[in-house]
């Protein structure tokens, strides 16, 4: 199964209005404790099939999350294995906690910069 963000990231990032193309994973909101689960079990081709507003939320891959991050001022985000962070003079960056994904990292990462301002959905 693909690495995609936890349930408490998926969630947070919708609640901010995160938004993009993303794998056919996602958690139910009346099942949080859960797997992500794959839409194809349930017959869905994509996750705009889904009732995504009222009961889905996206389980993100780390490949999409790198893809939303933006560049500021001028330095693309700097993925390693200890985190994601953008070099000097930004200084803008997260490290990974105790067996967290890269993926949960990378959401970390936009929700920290969405509650910074230096992006909006």
């Amino acid at each position: 199964m693909t690495k995609t963000t936890n349930y408490e990231i998926s969630k947070k990032l919708a609640e901010i209005g995160f938004k993009a193309d993303c794998s056919y994973f996602y958690f139910h909101s009346d099942n949080n404790d859960c797997e992500a689960n794959s839409l194809e079990k349930y017959g869905f081709d994509k996750i705009s099939q889904c009732d995504i507003e009222d009961k889905y939320y996206p389980a993100y891959d780390l490949e999409t999350l790198l893809d939303a991050l933006p560049e500021i001022n001028k330095q693309l985000p700097l993925l390693c294995f200890s985190g994601i962070t953008y070099l000097d003079p930004v200084n803008i960056g997260l490290s990974r906690n105790k067996n967290e994904s890269l993926a949960d990292t990378a959401g970390r990462l936009i929700i920290l910069l969405h509650e910074k301002n230096l992006i909006k959905f």
